[in-house]
């Protein structure tokens, strides 16, 4: 094996588990829309949305480019599915503000994200691979261990700025 090997195979097992821990907690968020202890179903919807903005702005910062120019195809069907997956969030993040939200909108969410995580685990990562250096998936390997530092900062600045707007 070499780095190069090493490197993506870091960065999709690191997305990949991502995509795990995501699922459980959305299955953990449907668990509590059923039951709802005071602050439970906020606190977890919280959690999951951080995290899967999060690793959207990852996938879209360092691996969307590098397919980009080579398969826009590709390129444009992950854009308007993280696109629609905000939406869904949006709109799921309002339903559970105004204590609204229904299983079927955690269901629909599931479904998007069950089938996008599928098709990026065995398409987008290895058309990603491709095209980068060992340097740069080492790169990336690292910006996700840390936690998606840049990331998540970018997320925060949009989630602060979405928040003052409203």
């Amino acid at each position: 094996m070499t780095c190069h090997d090493e490197g993506m195979n870091s960065v999709a097992a690191q997305l990949t588990k991502d995509h795990q821990e995501l699922h459980a907690l959305l299955l953990c968020l449907a668990e509590d829309a059923k039951a709802p202890l005071p602050g439970t179903l906020q606190a977890t919807w919280t959690t999951f949305e951080k995290r899967l903005l999060r690793h959207m702005e990852t996938e879209e910062h360092c691996l969307l480019p590098l397919i980009e120019l080579s398969d826009p195809a590709e390129f444009k069907r992950v854009r308007t599915e993280h696109a629609r997956i905000r939406g869904l969030l949006t709109e799921l993040g309002v339903a559970i503000e105004l204590h609204t939200v229904r299983e079927a909108n955690i269901s629909e969410l599931i479904d998007l994200l069950e089938a996008h995580a599928k098709h990026e685990n065995t398409t987008l990562y290895h058309m990603a691979e491709s095209k980068l250096s060992a340097e740069a998936y080492a790169g990336i390997a690292r910006l996700i261990k840390q936690g998606v530092g840049a990331a998540a900062a970018a997320v925060s600045g949009k989630t602060a700025a979405a928040k003052r707007h409203s």
